[in-house]
């Protein structure tokens, strides 16, 4: 599969997905999963991500955390509506199964056992999604048993026609880490890792998420890819290049470029020395200098607009050394 038409997931490999709460790491898995449950006269992307070479790919998707009442069911809903089929279709591709109501120390004997029974009926290649990976077994803190599912899936990989997607909670400290000894061995032996993070500030009630390739094994990491949830689908969608840019300064807590740009023109009539007026709003705003070079820096690469006397305006800075000024264009 690529993204972006990037390589990105490759058949026989593990991968899997990151993030905080609430960061939609399942949405993301289920744009995966769309495009091999898709028809091929079904010409939705979603996220970017297109499926690559002409064989069939199966998926077993496998729950272990949504209520089997509304939520599991709205989910596999969503991949068979991505798929541009009907919500009562029954697509030939995608076959899926909530752990939730098995206890937690049985949980990865049953899903051997389920795995192995539709490799009985299923050809061709098999994308397995494990969601999430950490409650398939009974303390993701556990080493014998972080190792077991992960020398499980090393098995399957190289014995079996199959690729493992598994998705994971970071820690809850805001470390960036997978949770657990489980997060530690998926990280050292997985070939493709995706973190889905919250991008800047919220914007009227629109959140932007920044997907990461944070390790690819196969090639080199992809740039990033800004997305945010559509309401009105309940999808993942790409998202445009200014609103991207909006939500990297509303999060900013100090000296948002919104605020700097209305304080500059008055700083810039006492003295457009570069260094003066580092300092100046560096004062103002009570952060250092070095956060005032980089939102100046940022204004001049952006081209953002800045209004003075009924007229729009963008900076430049010219010189070098302590010889270099801004000033308004």
């Amino acid at each position: 599969m690529s993204q972006l038409d990037q390589p990105l997931l490759y058949p026989n490999t593990i991968g899997y997905i990151q993030g905080q709460a609430g960061t939609h790491k399942s949405r993301l898995a289920e744009a995966i999963c769309t495009q091999f449950v898709k028809n091929s006269d079904c010409n939705a992307s979603h996220v970017g991500f297109e499926k690559e070479g002409r064989r069939d790919t199966h998926v077993l998707y496998v729950d272990t955390e949504r209520n089997i009442k509304s939520q599991f069911p709205g989910a596999m809903q969503r991949i068979i509506r991505g798929s541009c089929m009907d919500i009562t279709d029954a697509p030939e591709r995608l076959d899926y199964i909530s752990l939730l109501a098995i206890k937690r120390n049985e949980r990865l004997r049953a899903l051997q056992e389920y795995i192995a029974w539709k490799r009985q009926d299923t050809k061709g290649h098999v994308l397995i999604v494990l969601d999430v990976v950490s409650d398939c077994i009974s303390d993701f803190n556990d080493a014998p048993e972080s190792m077991g599912i992960i020398d499980y899936m090393n098995t399957m990989i190289n014995e079996e026609d199959v690729t493992f997607l598994c998705v994971i909670h970071e820690n809850p400290n805001g470390n960036a880490k997978a949770r657990g000894h489980l997060g530690t061995e998926l990280k050292n032996k997985a070939s493709i890792t995706l973190q889905i993070s919250q991008y800047g500030g919220e914007m009227d009630g629109h959140i932007v998420y920044k997907i990461q390739n944070l390790k690819n094994r196969m090639d080199r990491p992809l740039p990033d890819v800004f997305v945010e949830f559509d309401e009105s689908t309940g999808l993942l969608v790409l998202c445009e290049s200014s609103a991207v840019s909006l939500a990297k300064r509303s999060g900013y807590s100090k000296a948002p470029i919104e605020l700097v740009s209305t304080r500059l023109p008055d700083e810039l009539k006492k003295d457009p020395a570069v260094g003066v007026v580092h300092k100046s709003l560096a004062e103002i705003f009570s952060c250092d200098e070095r956060t005032i070079r980089e939102r100046l820096k940022e204004m001049i690469e952006d081209g953002t607009s800045i209004d003075t006397q009924g007229k729009t305006h963008s900076l430049e800075r010219s010189g070098v050394g302590k010889g270099s000024t801004y000033r308004l264009i």
